[in-house]
């Protein structure tokens, strides 16, 4: 095993004896407890809200465990910043984001105030009818008549009609993460590798900086970077975008 550490590339016969070699580089130990690392923010914090307790805490999105209630919160702020968390309390939908879940709630009331001017179309979600607008230009789109996606290409809506079919047909192996494209679990399966970079917006995990760069660019360009670091109010997750932490909470 490798040393984890990005300066050091140091290997060893077995795990063990590579997390033992790595506590070395890190400049802050506790006394009283195992914990160890390299933020003095982090290592203050962790003094602050205290050691391991008597009882187990769970990772629900993968095998991670420990008895450490700061341990756990940065693992689950870290690693499953954007999992699907937000869950439907009618039926089994679950989504990473709240507004999401919000928009998905009125798909059970059979209100729907929206309707086109140039068709009986109708829904309960103003920006579902904006897109379906899009289906009445020259130029052919295909829409989802559940959650109001559009595309030009019909292929695209088939597999977009999986994630509504519950067909999650592809399965991450080390963890309960499904998806129901080949793509989105490629890139699921970065996270779980320590020198990844992952997109603080939404789930994309590449290997190079410039990836993450021209990621940003495409996806998220209208999304400002502050040096003001936004925190959640029920964890100790933060972020310096505004929407990274809309998605969180």
């Amino acid at each position: 095993a490798e040393c984890r550490h990005h300066a050091c590339g140091a290997v060893f016969r077995c795990h063990e004896d590579m997390e033992a070699h790595y506590r070395t580089h890190l400049a802050y130990h506790c006394s009283d407890c195992r914990f160890a690392c390299s933020n003095k923010s982090l290592f203050l914090q962790h003094r602050r809200l205290g050691h391991s307790g008597n009882e187990r805490l769970c990772c629900d999105f993968c095998p991670f465990d420990t008895f450490n209630p700061v341990e756990f919160e940065q693992h689950v702020g870290h690693l499953h910043a954007n999992e699907k968390i937000h869950r439907c309390s009618q039926c089994s939908f679950v989504t990473s984001h709240k507004r999401g879940l919000k928009r998905h709630v009125l798909m059970h009331s059979s209100e729907k105030p929206h309707k086109c001017s140039l068709c009986d179309f109708r829904c309960r979600d103003e920006s579902y009818l904006s897109k379906h607008m899009l289906t009445h230009e020259d130029e052919k789109n295909f829409m989802c008549a559940e959650c109001g996606y559009v595309t030009k290409w019909k292929h695209y809506l088939t597999v977009h009609m999986r994630k509504h079919a519950g067909d999650l047909r592809y399965s991450c192996d080390q963890c309960s993460y499904r998806c129901h494209r080949m793509d989105q679990l490629k890139s699921h399966k970065l996270r779980h590798q320590a020198e990844s970079l992952i997109c603080e917006i939404c789930a994309y995990a590449c290997k190079r900086k410039c990836e993450l760069r021209n990621h940003m660019l495409a996806k998220h360009c209208g999304q400002e970077k502050t040096r003001a670091a936004f925190r959640c109010k029920y964890c100790t997750y933060t972020t310096c975008y505004w929407q990274a932490l809309q998605n969180h909470e």
